[in-house]
Formats: structure tokens, sequence, C-alpha cells
């Protein structure tokens, strides 16, 4: 038998630290599930940091425009866009269209 990741050590590899107090409740089963779920604290404060490096330079005119020709692929969309491949099934697998 093969030795396990315990609860702990699970929640270190996600990006909790042990200083922080943090206690996962329940069963093993139920505390597994609520690590896993957990949105990883290092992604937390990279998408924290860059929403407020966005924010602080929202208003300083910085920001490129987007280009007049610029595309945007949809797989699921229906509707004619500029530049978008032909039918494709990986289109057809991602997004059926109905009838």
């Amino acid at each position: 038998m093969r030795p396990r990741l315990t609860c702990e050590m699970v929640a270190r590899l996600q990006g909790w630290q042990d200083d922080w107090g943090w206690r996962f409740g329940g069963r093993k089963t139920a505390r597994y599930r609520q690590i896993g779920n957990a949105f990883p604290p290092p992604v937390a404060e990279a998408l924290g940091s860059a929403i407020r490096r966005a924010l602080e330079h929202a208003g300083d005119g910085g920001g490129e425009a987007p280009a007049q020709d610029a595309h945007v692929h949809d797989p699921c969309s229906g509707a004619a866009i500029p530049g978008r491949l032909p039918d494709r099934p990986a289109d057809r697998q991602l997004c059926p269209m109905p009838g």
C-alpha cells in the first residue's frame, strides 16, 4: 500500500500556509473536497494584483485601443464573425447547435 497525501499536505500543495490558521472541517472526504474546490491563495493573489494594476491604469489613457480589424473567435456563435474559420468538427463538439 502506498502512502497517501494527507489533507494538510494537499492544502500546502494548493498554497495554503500553516500559519494562516485556516481549519478545514468535517470528515476526511469533506476536507479534501473543500481544499480541492477552494481557489488557491497564490492564484487569488495574482488575480487580485492584476485587477488592481488594471484599475490603477484604467483612467490614465496609457492602454492601447483594440485594433479596428480585431476579430473575435466564438466557436459557439452561429453568427458570421469576420475572420472566423469555416465550421470545423472541433466547433461542433464544443458547442452543438440545436436542430
